[in-house]
């Protein structure tokens, strides 16, 4: 993969009713997926940091921050105001920017400081997104995370921009 400039990322999952009743419990915290990815001597193999996993997980922003150019790829979501992340599961999967529970220009602000390149994925539950059209979940996604990213001062190329002073 690395003679092709493929990168492997790797996730993981925490709600805790994926593991109810398993013999073997994977991954389920952001700092867990760290070491292991850590452990890794390939560069080219990395963290996919879902920003609603490490919400439910308790991890932050810090921890992906600490993982610098190992972090191959982002999705972005939203989580319920009125919800402790712990309770939170996949259906409650939100698009970024619906409740700004999850911080989104915060978000890209650390993925800019740490000259974070790769993809930016908007995702969000099904039973969220229901009688929406394809387009129109694209519109609104596309929307949110264009406001956030004006909001954290980046520039078009994806850059911490100088504040403007008027």
């Amino acid at each position: 993969m690395a003679s092709h400039k493929l990168k492997l990322g790797v996730e993981f999952k925490s709600n805790p009713e994926l593991r109810k009743d398993r013999a073997y419990q994977f991954i389920h915290a952001f700092d867990a997926l760290a070491m292991l990815v850590g452990m890794i001597r390939t560069p080219n193999v990395g963290v996919v940091a879902d920003l609603f996993e490490m919400h439910v997980s308790g991890s932050t922003l810090e921890d992906a921050r600490k993982l610098g150019d190992r972090i191959v790829s982002v999705v972005l979501s939203d989580a319920p105001a009125d919800k402790a992340g712990s309770d939170c599961t996949d259906a409650d999967r939100l698009l970024p920017g619906e409740t700004n529970t999850i911080d989104l220009a915060a978000a890209l602000v650390a993925l800019a400081e740490i000259n974070y390149d790769g993809p930016l994925t908007p995702s969000v539950s099904a039973s969220h997104s229901q009688g929406m059209k394809r387009e129109q979940i694209v519109k609104t996604a596309s929307e949110r995370i264009t406001a956030a990213w004006t909001t954290a001062g980046l520039s078009p190329a994806g850059k911490l921009a100088a504040a403007v002073k008027k």
